[in-house]
Formats: C-alpha cells, sequence, structure tokens
C-alpha cells in the first residue's frame, strides 16, 4: 500500500466570454491559469486558451448539456493541445428556500499532441445559487488520468467551487 499522500491543491483562474446565440446553442473563448501543488512532487502551472460550443437542451426540471471545448497552450512546461467533451445532466429544486440543483457530468480529455486518451472524471453534486452573479458547488468526483503506457492515478476528488459572473 502506497504512504504518499494523493491530496492536492489546484488554483484555477478561468476568465472568459459567453455568447448565447439562441436559447439552444453557447460559445465561449477564455483563458485558463491553473497552479497545482502536490505533496511530493513538482509545483505545476499551466496557461491554456480555450474556445467552446454548448449544445443545451432543457424540459421541465431537467437540463442538459454538452461541452465540445479545444485547449491550446502550455501545461507544466510542455505544449498541449486538448479536446475536452463534458457531458452534464442537472435536475432544478423549486420547493427550497434559495435556488439548488442536483447534477452528474462525466468529461473526458483527448490529447491530441501526444494521441491518447488523457482523462476522465465522473463527478455529481450540488449547486447553490447564492445571487444572480454567485454560484457555489459542492461535490465529488471520481478522476481518471492517463499517459500512452496506462494509467496514472486513479482517485476520488472532493471538490468546492464558486463561480462568478460579472
Amino acid at each position: 500500500m502506497s504512504t504518499i499522500d494523493p491530496s492536492f491543491r489546484l488554483n484555477e483562474f478561468t476568465p472568459n466570454m459567453i455568447w448565447k446565440f439562441n436559447p439552444y446553442l453557447d460559445g465561449m473563448l477564455g483563458v485558463r491559469f491553473i497552479q497545482s501543488f502536490k505533496p511530493h512532487a513538482d509545483y505545476t502551472a499551466s496557461q491554456m486558451a480555450m474556445m467552446a460550443l454548448t449544445p443545451k437542451y432543457a424540459t421541465g426540471k431537467w437540463s442538459f448539456y454538452s461541452t465540445q471545448r479545444l485547449d491550446c497552450g502550455v501545461s507544466g512546461g510542455d505544449q498541449k493541445t486538448l479536446f475536452r467533451e463534458h457531458n452534464r445532466a442537472t435536475y432544478q429544486f423549486t420547493k427550497v428556500p434559495i435556488p439548488m440543483s442536483v447534477f452528474a457530468y462525466d468529461e473526458w480529455h483527448w490529447n491530441f499532441t501526444q494521441g491518447y486518451l488523457a482523462e476522465n472524471r465522473a463527478a455529481g453534486g450540488f449547486a447553490f445559487q447564492v445571487d444572480e452573479n454567485v454560484t457555489v458547488q459542492l461535490y465529488g468526483m471520481w478522476y481518471d488520468q492517463w499517459t500512452k503506457k496506462g494509467t496514472v492515478d486513479a482517485y476520488p476528488v472532493s471538490v468546492v467551487s464558486v463561480k462568478m459572473n460579472f
């Protein structure tokens, strides 16, 4: 059994602009700045330009979307081009004191630079709409990461996320 601490801290700042083309399609351009701190490992920094399209569908209290995103930039000192597919289902509760929803998603990353499936993230949790510009998400995630040779990391992740719109 490994004695290496699997915990880590990830700081992410992702300014972007979203265009709502119609009720069924959004577009996004942005940048992503990430700092990762892992015990017994080096500090990692990433800077990535992003563009995405998100088809959406809502019916009653349920909503579904599928984001296709392309990330290009530098991660950990290496040039990377990633394609990301993020599929999410959300159920909105209506008889609660603050707007709240439950969600589940799966996201996979294809590394175009080296030609392999790099990551898969399966998650589920709760989102709370604090006000019209702030959403807090609390969720758990199962995270798999691969290299061309196979699985490198597979572990559970606890997430607290605060999203702010300006």
